[in-house]
């Protein structure tokens, strides 16, 4: 429809400040080279807005359109946003902000591009996150409990197709707008408020104006999606990229359920709900199109995902999404979509599906982690308009101290030598330098502890996870930290791969055999640090039935007695606590983390330091510095002693203990810790309790003691605690990504289960229905040339002619679902004939078996 904008007499100029604000977002949205239209939509408040005539939809303002055959975009935008602000005196003005195909019907699928995603919220919004983003927003007029509506905006770097930007819109909404989101309004043809105009849905009209301009901010689809949460790569289950102009489907949603939705139910919904839309229209005639099957089948499959408790689904959102979806017409009604309802209720019962092994409901609050760690909770995150993940120094922290790198790394000339050797070969720092604590810790013989602060002494023992996806420069930083110190003095370490629980002992001890003696095992080596290249090696081996690795390491990095307790003295491979340093370096992909996070509850990743192998201030291509020479580190406490027996035997001879001290700001800390969690059993955790910080502390203390020895005191420093609390705060920070990395993963792996699941009961359908028509034709067939066997009958015409009532009557109730169809079918084949027929004034059909003569 296109009509010419005149909803006002007043030929007075409205407000320049107000068409200004109308202006910039026009600016911010239709950029000079999109090939699409503006389109605008009045609103009458006089009326509902289900009366004819209540809107009104001009046709798509453009260069060389109507208005503007000789224009410009600027003079496009410029005229559209005055015409808007004027009529708005009068109406409500609202804009699709997405460039529309220049022709045609607003509708779903029909915008040339998709690069803003946006969210429509109707109560307090979470403006740090908002702010967080980057984002624009829009203050649309209304009020809820006193707290504006806002209208967010959040820029990509590109397009994206339909099924992505509505999953993107639904995830911002639920990032800033909880259940405030209207869940409505994620598709790419809605219409929202324009700054600068005014809202005419309270007693006195009130502005919509801008709360927060445009930043410049920029994202990654991909990037995006991973801080809202969204599965990635997005599925397509949602259904086509666009639809054609006669189309007159429904955009798939799934009514107001998106937020709490399991992925693989929204998976196994948004599947069931496109199999609905793409029922062809109009109906193509009895015993075709599916209509009625389909719409059963459809119900069933609902009302079962509303009866599983884990999916977040419910039996009125499962009714309301099957009226929305389910095809009808003036003989098809709303009625018949009803009564298959009822009917599938019937069938179904309280019948439910199992849950789906993957994200459960805790585990999806975990993606939020990701923004959390970027942003921080209540705080405004970076305004860096470089389309990159924000700069570490931007990031909040689960500790107090902030991620300011570059202070970080000038501190002493030892960490400025292992971040410039690291950018030199090309590989991260962070990287670099957890693998090097830990082969600090491992030529530093065990007898040197942390102070009993709780409990016993404690070892410095360590694990660090160098994070990265496939191909991301793990090894190379392992690499490197091996050139990166050159270190004088210390013990002798083994460095290896790690196997079974027991070979952890193995590594350590040797079975002593003499002639005429028994086996003796012996202690000959007390360090060792074990290399593994893939976290994947370590989940093959803990999965094994009977392998205790997981458990031995967790054992290991308090120093506790490692080995065996039953076996027979022969074979009797033990280590003394404290009597061994054991430290482990191990590449992580964000896939196979799970060797390390599925053990929370036992305390298994709160034990790493996670390094990440990222680099914001990766040198350019075009700069090739010269590596600088190692650091020399003279290690500040003896090596352990090795001498030889009477059998020429090499033997080590343990160093006295070595303590090394905290300070009082450590102390103090450790001590509020266990203050806090000293409660009683089945008393609530304090908030902001993480589970997987259960040993953060002890973890700091270990990093800062290496520090300390690292600097060549055996003292720990205020400064050394306060660096190690930034070390931490980059592993707390990682292991949040990898964390929101494996929500994601599980998501996708969940909402394909759904999708695969909806194309297997289809085929399974069909199958079935194949059969079930093929029955149906036997018997009709058959019973049809018995019919005619028998010689004229009574039926209408004689001849062997057998009315359809008549047909209908004798067939079986499972028959009769697909008998047109069958007989339709048989008609093709040449195998019946059927014609019309007049009866009492009906219309109807009559069937006989072909070859029986004239009509």
């Amino acid at each position: 429809m296109t009509e010419t904008i005149n909803r006002t007499d007043d030929h007075t100029a409205p407000d320049p400040d107000r068409v200004g604000d109308a202006v910039a977002f026009f600016e911010m949205l239709f950029a000079d080279d999109t090939d699409g239209s503006i389109r605008l939509a009045l609103s009458d408040p006089t009326r509902g807005r289900g009366e004819e005539g209540a809107w009104i939809e001009p046709g798509g303002f453009f260069p060389g359109g109507h208005q503007f055959e000789d224009a410009d975009w600027a003079y496009v935008r410029q005229a559209t946003a005055y015409n808007a602000v004027k009529y708005s005196a009068t109406c409500d003005v609202y804009v699709c902000p997405y460039p529309l195909r220049k022709h045609g019907p607003r509708r779903n699928g029909r915008s040339v591009e998709r690069k803003w995603v946006h969210a429509d919220i109707d109560g307090p919004h979470r403006a740090d996150r908002a702010a967080g983003l980057g984002a624009a927003v829009i203050g649309s007029g209304g009020l809820a409990d006193g707290v504006p509506k806002v209208h967010i905006y959040v820029a990509l770097t590109e397009s994206v197709p339909l099924h992505v930007h509505r999953a993107l819109c639904v995830g911002l909404g639920q990032l800033v707008g909880d259940e405030h989101h209207d869940t409505t309004k994620v598709g790419d043809s809605d219409v929202l408020r324009i700054p600068g105009t005014l809202n005419h849905g309270y007693s006195e009209p009130s502005p919509v104006t801008w709360l927060t301009r445009p930043t410049g901010r920029r994202w990654e689809p991909e990037q995006l999606a991973r801080l809202l949460g969204v599965a990635w790569p997005v599925p397509e289950a949602v259904g086509a990229e666009s639809a054609p102009d006669s189309a007159t489907s429904t955009p798939v949603s799934v009514g107001d359920a998106a937020d709490g939705l399991h992925p693989y139910a929204r998976a196994a919904i948004e599947a069931e709900l496109a199999l609905l839309d793409d029922l062809p229209r109009p109906w193509p005639g009895p015993g075709q199109g599916g209509w009625d099957s389909g719409t059963f089948n459809a119900a069933c499959a609902l009302i079962e995902i509303a009866n599983s408790p884990w999916s977040g689904y419910t039996l009125t959102e499962a009714k309301a999404d099957l009226m929305r979806h389910a095809p009808t017409d003036h003989v098809w009604t709303t009625r018949d979509v009803t009564s298959k309802w009822a009917a599938a209720r019937k069938k179904i019962g309280g019948k439910s599906r199992p849950e789906p092994g993957g994200v459960t409901a805790d585990e999806a609050d975990a993606a939020r982690l990701l923004f959390e760690s970027l942003f921080g909770d209540g705080e405004t995150g970076s305004g860096d308009d470089s389309g990159t993940e924000p700069a570490y120094d931007q990031a909040a922290t689960t500790t107090e101290t902030e991620v300011d790198e570059e202070a970080f790394w000038e501190t002493r000339p030892m960490l400025r030598r292992i971040r410039d050797f690291s950018r030199a070969r090309r590989v991260a720092p962070w990287a670099v330098l957890g693998s090097a604590l830990a082969r600090a810790a491992a030529v530093v013989h065990p007898g040197v502890k942390l102070p009993a602060t709780i409990g016993s002494p404690a070892s410095l023992n360590l694990f660090v996870a160098v994070c990265s996806a496939s191909g991301g420069g793990k090894t190379a930083a392992v690499e490197a930290s091996r050139e990166v110190l050159d270190v004088l003095g210390g013990s002798d370490y083994l460095e290896t791969q790690a196997g079974s629980g027991e070979g952890l002992a193995a590594a350590y001890v040797f079975t002593k055999t003499a002639k005429g003696r028994p086996p003796e095992i012996v202690q000959n080596r007390t360090s060792v640090l074990f290399d593994v290249d893939e976290i994947s090696s370590i989940e093959a081996l803990t999965k094994r039935s009977g392998n205790t690795l997981a458990s031995a390491l967790k054992s290991a990095w308090m120093g506790k007695q490692l080995g065996q307790q039953n076996a027979e003295a022969s074979r009797l491979r033990r280590v003394e606590a404290h009597a061994y340093r054991l430290t482990v370096v191990c590449g992580v992909q964000p896939v196979n983390a799970s060797a390390i996070l599925d053990d929370a509850a036992g305390g298994f990743p709160q034990r790493w330091v996670w390094m990440p192998t990222y680099d914001p201030g990766l040198l350019p291509p075009s700069e090739r510095p010269v590596t600088p020479p190692p650091f020399t580190w003279r290690v500040p406490v003896p090596p352990v002693t090795v001498v030889e027996d009477e059998d020429g035997t090499l033997l080590i001879e343990h160093q006295p203990e070595v303590i090394v001290s905290l300070p009082d700001v450590a102390v103090d800390a450790i001590h509020q810790a266990r203050q806090a969690t000293n409660l009683p059993i089945g008393a609530p955790v304090p908030s902001g309790a993480d589970a997987l910080d259960g040993h953060a502390l002890l973890c700091r203390a270990k990093v800062a003691a290496l520090l300390a020895l690292l600097d060549g005191r055996v003292e720990v420093s205020d400064q050394d605690w306060a660096l190690a609390g930034t070390v931490m705060a980059v592993s707390s920070r990682t292991r949040g990504l990898i964390v929101a990395a494996q929500v994601a993963s599980k998501g996708e792996e969940n909402v394909k289960r759904g999708a695969a699941e909806g194309r297997r009961r289809v085929v399974a359908e069909e199958v079935a229905e194949a059969e079930t028509m093929r029955r149906a034709g036997h018997w009709a067939l058959g019973w049809l040339i018995k019919r005619r066997a028998a010689g004229p009958g009574p039926g209408p015409g004689g001849d062997g002619w057998v009315s359809w009532k008549e047909i209908r009557s004798a067939s079986s109730p499972a028959n009769r679902k697909v008998l047109q169809a069958a007989l339709a079918a048989l008609e093709d084949a040449g195998q019946v004939e059927s014609a019309e027929v007049e009866y009492r004034g009906q219309v109807g059909w009559k069937y006989r078996a072909a070859g029986t003569g004239g009509r």
